[in-house]
């Protein structure tokens, strides 16, 4: 894995930590196939850069309420 990689999942592990509020719970949500990314894991989306945008769109719409 490379730096930008690295970079780019930490983010989105803080943004999951964040939108859940717990931990455990964001690991379960990042470890966990998901329709909206195309069945995909939030971490395995979050590969690319297009994927951790839509995972990050996705946990916007969690931490606000909307549905998913």
């Amino acid at each position: 894995m490379n730096r930008s990689e690295r970079e780019r999942l930490a983010r989105i592990v803080a943004a999951a930590e964040h939108a859940w509020g717990d931990d455990e719970k964001a690991r379960r949500f990042l470890a966990t196939p998901h329709p909206a990314l195309d069945g995909k894991s939030p971490v395995g989306a979050a590969m690319t850069e297009k994927g951790a945008r839509q995972v990050e769109e996705l946990l916007a719409k969690i931490e606000h309420g909307l549905p998913v």
